[in-house]
């Protein structure tokens, strides 16, 4: 870790449109209600009119009624995913990433934006595998 946590800062989760996002975002979600922290969705401008976007809208929906007490915060971002990831690791508490769950190989577990994440973040970051796989 080449940073340190801010105390103050949200948790930031990398938005997605996978199995593994939604689990990633139900850690988070569940992180920041226990840290008493505001939730950071990160997400790609051009994956919003999706139909897979909706899914993850959905989910992000229900569990936002899961956790009243987490005020969850949208934000586009244009361009790289990576790049504004570890940008907002420098505020943050903790970076929450979903990994690849279709090979043992620890390589092909992680994709870019995690492996950015865990190469260059300024605060901790948690690897979340979804429960299927």
């Amino acid at each position: 870790m080449r940073g340190r946590p801010d105390p103050a800062g949200a948790v930031v989760l990398a938005g997605g449109h996978t199995q593994e996002a939604w689990a990633a975002a139900e850690f988070a979600y569940a992180e920041a209600s226990a840290r008493g922290a505001n939730l950071v969705v990160l997400d790609r401008t051009t994956t919003w009119n999706s139909r897979s976007h909706h899914g993850f809208a959905d989910a992000l929906s229900v569990l936002s009624e899961k956790y009243p007490d987490v005020t969850m915060h949208r934000a586009r971002v244009r361009g790289s995913l990576c790049r504004a990831l570890v940008e907002a690791s420098t505020r943050a508490q903790l970076v929450v990433v979903g990994s690849r769950n279709r090979d043992r190989l620890a390589g092909a577990l992680l994709g870019p934006v995690s492996r950015a994440a865990l190469h260059h973040a300024d605060c901790p970051v948690a690897v979340i595998r979804s429960k299927k796989g």
